[in-house]
Parts: structure tokens; C-alpha cells; sequence
């Protein structure tokens, strides 16, 4: 018993040391958080005074449509420049570049093969760009109004507004005609100069181009520089326009919203300048000679042949899943080293696919014995049942619709039963969508048929089997006794369709697979919000 009471008057001890640790510690965080609210207050109230209040600059009512914040620019890269940053990009890039290198290098040897020497046509683009010097000269004539004619038009329009107090509104409304005039004057003869002297496409795309730019450039100068000085006249200050300098650097630099100052960089890095320059004219080369090469010659002879819009675009299918393939094939060998073939989300799609199998076959042999004998038995037996024709005939309907019903829920019952995955369940519903569509044009076909000739006296007629056979499978839904065939079966063709079937399966789960599944991986593990879904696809628009 003595032992043990110094032990509890230890314990007793650091109980209250701890104690008075952890009532120190809380009131040093509440000192602290305190201290913390006064300086924010302090800084709250000094941020509060530093700001013009809004009832000393009485704003004018504005446009549901303007942009109430001020657009701030900030030093940084471009979205291009930040996008070639990233390895999927780059790794696209290289695909392209290393495609045309392959392409040309291809065309050269078959060139010096077929011809001895290398065939380089550039008459597409030198016809694209006919009558260039007349396209420039209007190019200049719009850049020099653009230049000149705005900036002096604000210009006075600012310095003059106070000379006419009296008749403001009146003087508001005669710069706004002129301004509108302006802008329909410029609208207008670009585009009739180039209907007068028929520019080629490219020559015309340079007019066009420019005159939207400069159009977007000058509207940009104008609102905000008659809003700014509408604010300073309305706050009684002086009108300002900006120096002219920095309105012609607005009408070069890349952005379409107007400020008097931008961030710059201390030097041009002309070196950057070129490169970027020179990757222009590499993809303005690799499109001319894409078009020239593989695009006009398939058009070269549109009076011998007619083109098939379908294999165009079908061609068009099978070259991008060639190059998303070789993308995600090297991205896959410098990741890990091998090629990711990844097959589960197929066979998970196509499981119990033999449950499912086992159940067309019963729909396929339901659809080709009891439709056609129900038919063929109502037919022959119809005779025999005049004075109850009538009823004869309900009967037989209700057995049809009854058939109907039948089809259409077993099946259902089915999936529900063994739980099928989508892929498996798709390929009962759609067999069964097929027959039962393939099922009442036949029934109704040969009903209607039946009855013409029984009002006309004649014996009742019923189809072969093997006609009712060929047309459970034929590519129609609509039936005859006979179609148009063939003398012979082209398997290969048959075989040829088949693989192109089986190679637009593949593309469609491989995109899937590739690029829409992961979208949605991380979904299911937070709440689905609006915000978390497109932070979660714009992450993945890289790899589209």
C-alpha cells in the first residue's frame, strides 16, 4: 500500500501539468485568433476607404449583355504554348510530323521510280492565291482606314463633345450614324471587290479574314474608349484619348479586347518568334500537300465517276482510328514499355452471352414455325368456317396478339432473370425488335392477300417456307414472294462487309474504352456535381 502512493501522486502530478499545458495552449490560440480578426478588420477598413465610392461616379445603365468586371491581364504563356507543353500533345505532334516525313518520303521514291525525278506541283497553291497583289493592296487600304479613321474619329468625338452641351444628344447621335455608316461601308466594299475581280479562295480568305479582325479590333477601341470618357464627363473630368501608339500596338497584338497597357516582356525573343513562324509554314505546308496529294485526285474525276459521300466519310473514320491508334501505341511503349490492349470492359459487356445466344435461337425458331403455320393453317381452314367467319377470324387474331404479347415479355423476363450486361441484353432486344417487325409484315402481307382472293372466289394461297425463310434473313423489312437477286453469291463481298463490321465494333469500343470511360472512372467515388463533372472532362480533353 505505500508503494503505491507515490505512484498515484505522480500520476496526479502530470495530470496537472497537462492541464495547465492544454489551457495555455487554448488560450494562446484564442490570443492569436483574435489578433488575427483586428488586423483583418484594420485591413478591411482601410481597403473600404481606398475604394471610390459608387455614389461619387454615378455609372450610366447598362446593357444586360455588358461585362460588368474589367478584363485584367496577367503575364503568362498562351493556351497553345501551355499545350504543347503537355507529353499527350507533343506525342500527337510528333505522330503528324513523323507521318509526313513517312509520306513524303514515300512520294519521292515512287516519283523517282515511276518518273526519275521528284514531281513537286504547286499550281493548286499558286491558283489559290491568284491575284494576291490585289488582295494585299485592299488588305492595305482597310488597315490604313482602320488605323486613321477610328482612332481620330473617338478622337474627336472626346475633345469636341463639351463645345456642343446644348445639343448633346443630337451630337451623340450624328457620330453614332457615322460610326454605323463606318462599319457598313467597310462590311460592304471588301466583299464587292472581291465579287468584281473573282478572287481564287485563299486570296479571298485573306480579305475576309482581315476584315472581320479589324472590324472586332476597331468595335473593342470604340466601346471602351467612348465608355471610359462618357464616365469622366458624367464625373465632370477632362476627356482622354489614348496615345496613338498604343492604339496601333492594339491592332497587332494577339488579343481582341481593348487597354491602354498589357503586360510585355522586356525583350522579343525573335528567336521564339521564328520557330513559331516556321511551325506555320510546316502546317501550312503538311494541309497543302495532304489536299494536293491524297484529297484532289480522288475529285479529279467527278464527270467519269460518281463519289460515294458514305466511303468518303467512312475513309475518313478509318484514318482517324489508324492515327488514335499509333497515338496511343507510342504514348503506351514510352509509359510502360508495351502496348496496353486492354479487353475487359468487351468481355464484361458480352457476358452470359451463351444464355443469350440460347435465347435468339428460341425466339429465331418461334418466329420461323408458329408465325408461318398460324398463317398457313388460318388460310387453308378458313373454308370451312363460313357460317362463323366472324368468330373464326377474332380467334385467330387474339392468338396472334396473344403471340405478341408472349414475344415481347418472355424475352424481357429473361434479361431481368439472369442479369445481363448491356452488350448481351442488346442482342436480345434488337433480335427481337427485328422479328417481331419481320413477323407482322409477313402476317400481314398474306392476310390481306388471302382475303382479296377470297372476296374475288379464288382458293386461298400460303407462300413456300423456303420463300418465308429467305426473307427472315434478307435485308428488309417489308415482305415479297420474290426480290431481285443475283446468280451468284459473292462471299466475298459478304466477307469483306462482315470485317468492316467487326472493325467499326472495335473502333467504337475503342474509343470508348480510351477516352469516354476514363471521363467517368472517378465519378462514382464523389458526389456528382456540376462542377466536379467538368473539372473531371475538361482534365481528359487532352487525350481526345
Amino acid at each position: 500500500m505505500e508503494a503505491d502512493t507515490p505512484k498515484n501522486g505522480d500520476s496526479l502530478w502530470v495530470k496537472q501539468e497537462i492541464d495547465k499545458i492544454q489551457s495555455h495552449f487554448v488560450s494562446e490560440l484564442h490570443r492569436i485568433e483574435g489578433d488575427f480578426k483586428e488586423h483583418f478588420t484594420a485591413l478591411n477598413n482601410e481597403f473600404q476607404v481606398r475604394q471610390p465610392k459608387l455614389s461619387e461616379i454615378p455609372l450610366l445603365k447598362k446593357s444586360t449583355r455588358e461585362i460588368k468586371e474589367s478584363r485584367i491581364f496577367i503575364p503568362r504563356n498562351s493556351v497553345l504554348t501551355d499545350l504543347f507543353q503537355i507529353s499527350h500533345i507533343q506525342t500527337l505532334r510528333n505522330v503528324f510530323a513523323a507521318t509526313l516525313i513517312i509520306l513524303f518520303l514515300h512520294d519521292t521514291i515512287e516519283d523517282i521510280v515511276n518518273d526519275g525525278r521528284l514531281n513537286l506541283r504547286f499550281d493548286v497553291m499558286f491558283e489559290s492565291f491568284g491575284k494576291l497583289h490585289i488582295a494585299l493592296f485592299i488588305w492595305l487600304l482597310m488597315q490604313l482606314a482602320t488605323s486613321i479613321l477610328v482612332f481620330f474619329g473617338v478622337y474627336c468625338w472626346a475633345n469636341s463633345r463639351n463645345s456642343f452641351k446644348k445639343n448633346l444628344k443630337a451630337y451623340d447621335m450624328a457620330w453614332l450614324f457615322s460610326y454605323i455608316s463606318y462599319l457598313i461601308i467597310f462590311l460592304i466594299l471588301p466583299c464587292h471587290q472581291i465579287e468584281k475581280h473573282q478572287f481564287p479562295v485563299a486570296s479571298a480568305l485573306i480579305v475576309l479574314l482581315e476584315q472581320m479582325r479589324q472590324m472586332m479590333k476597331a468595335h473593342s477601341f470604340v466601346r471602351e474608349n467612348i465608355r471610359k470618357n462618357l464616365l469622366l464627363i458624367e464625373s465632370k473630368n477632362a476627356s482622354v484619348c489614348p496615345d496613338y501608339s498604343k492604339y496601333l500596338y492594339f491592332l497587332f497584338a494577339p488579343t481582341l479586347i481593348y487597354k491602354d497597357e498589357y503586360p510585355r516582356t522586356t525583350t522579343i525573343h525573335w528567336d521564339y518568334v521564328l520557330r513559331m513562324f516556321g511551325q506555320v509554314l510546316a502546317s501550312a505546308f503538311y494541309a497543302y500537300y495532304v489536299v494536293e496529294r491524297f484529297c484532289l485526285p480522288i475529285f479529279a474525276d467527278l464527270n467519269l465517276f460518281q463519289i460515294s459521300h458514305i466511303q468518303t466519310l467512312r475513309n475518313v473514320f478509318a484514318a482517324t482510328l489508324i492515327i488514335l491508334f499509333l497515338h496511343d501505341t507510342i504514348e503506351d511503349i514510352v509509359n510502360d514499355g508495351r502496348l496496353n490492349l486492354r479487353f475487359d470492359v468487351m468481355f464484361e459487356s458480352f457476358g452470359k452471352l451463351h444464355i443469350a445466344l440460347f435465347i435468339w435461337l428460341i425466339m429465331q425458331l418461334a418466329t420461323s414455325i408458329l408465325v408461318f403455320f398460324g398463317v398457313y393453317c388460318w388460310a387453308n381452314s378458313r373454308n370451312s368456317f363460313k357460317k362463323n367467319l366472324k368468330a373464326y377470324d377474332m380467334a385467330w387474331l387474339f392468338s396472334y396478339i396473344s403471340y405478341l404479347v408472349i414475344f415481347l415479355i418472355l424475352p424481357c423476363h429473361q434479361i431481368e432473370k439472369h442479369q445481363f450486361p448491356v452488350a448481351s441484353a442488346l442482342i436480345v432486344l434488337l433480335e427481337q425488335m427485328r422479328q417481331m417487325m419481320k413477323a407482322h409484315s409477313f402476317v400481314r402481307e398474306n392476310i390481306r392477300k388471302n382475303l382479296l382472293l377470297i372476296e374475288s372466289k379464288n382458293a386461298s394461297v400460303c407462300p413456300d417456307y423456303s420463300k418465308y425463310l429467305y426473307f427472315l434473313f434478307a435485308p428488309t423489312l417489308i415482305y415479297k414472294d420474290e426480290y431481285p437477286r443475283t446468280t451468284t453469291i459473292h462471299w466475298d463481298y459478304v466477307l469483306r462487309m462482315f470485317g468492316q463490321v467487326l472493325a467499326s465494333a472495335f473502333y467504337a469500343y475503342y474509343v470508348v474504352e480510351r477516352f469516354c470511360l476514363p471521363i467517368f472512372a472517378d465519378l462514382s467515388q464523389n458526389e456528382i456535381t456540376l462542377p466536379i463533372f467538368i473539372s473531371t472532362t475538361t482534365y481528359h480533353l487532352p487525350h481526345l
